[in-house]
């Protein structure tokens, strides 16, 4: 799904999908579902859905009833918060890293493709994280 708001691209196609709840099977009236996602420009966004008698059904023009399926985004507390109560604590901390470890900022930045293709494919040879690689790299050449 894509949804263009306030002039920003959500994707959930593009985009790195965090967590997911959903309750009910696809198709039951009452099913919905929740599914928090991270843009590749660091945005945080929701893509909920459900059925016409879950809590995203609404009133259509003459007395029908239609389910929902939208995208809104969500800022990092949101999105942290809907973590803590959805996710394991091994999900939470691949997403936002551990909360206990005060000696760590969060941060996003943009660079070009070029240079996200090498760090994904340094990654996926070395095994270390994103994270872990940036500070390497910034301590080594800062």
């Amino acid at each position: 799904m894509k949804k263009v708001i306030d002039g920003r691209v959500y994707d959930t196609d593009k985009a790195q999908l965090l967590g997911e709840v959903q309750h009910g099977d696809y198709g039951n009236f009452e099913s919905w579902g929740q599914a928090l996602y991270k843009s590749k420009s660091g945005l945080y966004f929701m893509n909920c859905w459900g059925g016409p008698l879950s809590q995203y059904g609404y009133s259509c023009p003459g007395g029908n009833i239609s389910g929902d399926d939208f995208i809104h985004p969500v800022n990092i507390e949101q999105a942290k918060n809907w973590s803590e109560k959805n996710m394991t604590g091994d999900e939470y901390i691949e997403a936002f890293g551990d909360p206990e470890d005060t000696e760590k900022t969060a941060m996003t930045f943009t660079i070009d493709n070029d240079i996200a293709l090498k760090l994904r494919e340094y990654q996926s040879n070395t095994g270390k994280s994103m994270s872990s690689i940036v500070s390497d790299l910034i301590k080594n050449n800062l």
